[in-house]
């Protein structure tokens, strides 16, 4: 799987390199075993010190750094399809395109799920990319991005939710499918993420 995570990163950084520079990758790429654990320099939403695992799948402010457990990355891929990890991965990046342009983070949960929104549509923008590059395999992979929408929203409970619903993350893929990362401004029209 590590050697999996770097095709993964090998396909979506060319689209961040470009617009955004190479120097503005996010800092670091951590791949966690089954049998590693440890705090990140993030918060919770409950206050305490982020950790990271097995299962993370996460983008960390506090470091500039994405973690990707070794459990997640193998669900995402065996039970969804190749494209989900890829699909996960650029959302997470889109957290550090939000942290790097100066999105505020969230300070209430509608916040929290217009940052993830937000997130969902530069991966719609990204999905652009990758099918302009040849990237992407039809149906297969499409059905992949709606899978693992599907699987990310069911874990999601409507109550206290931080993530948009299912309908919402869909819309929000389309929307930077469609319209690009100066579409996903609309989300936080203040403080624009891309404004080539």
């Amino acid at each position: 799987m590590p050697t999996y995570l770097t095709h993964i990163l090998a396909l979506i950084s060319p689209m961040f390199d470009e617009l955004y520079g190479a120097a503005n990758r996010p800092s670091n790429f951590y791949y966690i075993a089954a049998d590693q654990a440890g705090p990140t320099a993030c918060r919770a939403s409950d206050g305490n010190i982020a950790a990271y695992n097995h299962l993370s799948y996460m983008y960390c402010g506090g470091d500039r750094a994405i973690y990707t457990g070794q459990d997640s990355l193998w669900l995402f891929y065996s039970e969804i399809g190749d494209a989900a990890p890829a699909v996960g991965y650029a959302h997470e990046w889109g957290h550090h395109i939000q942290n790097i342009m100066g999105v505020p983070p969230g300070s209430t949960l509608q916040e929290s799920i217009q940052l993830e929104n937000q997130a969902d549509c530069i991966a719609g923008a990204w999905v652009y990319f990758a099918q302009q590059s040849g990237f992407l395999e039809y149906p297969n992979d499409l059905g992949d991005i709606q899978r693992l929408l599907t699987t990310i929203a069911s874990s999601e409970s409507e109550v206290n939710r931080d993530h948009g619903t299912l309908q919402e993350r869909s819309d929000s893929i389309d929307y930077g499918y469609n319209y690009g990362l100066r579409g996903c401004n609309q989300y936080f029209p203040a403080t624009p993420i891309y404004n080539g």
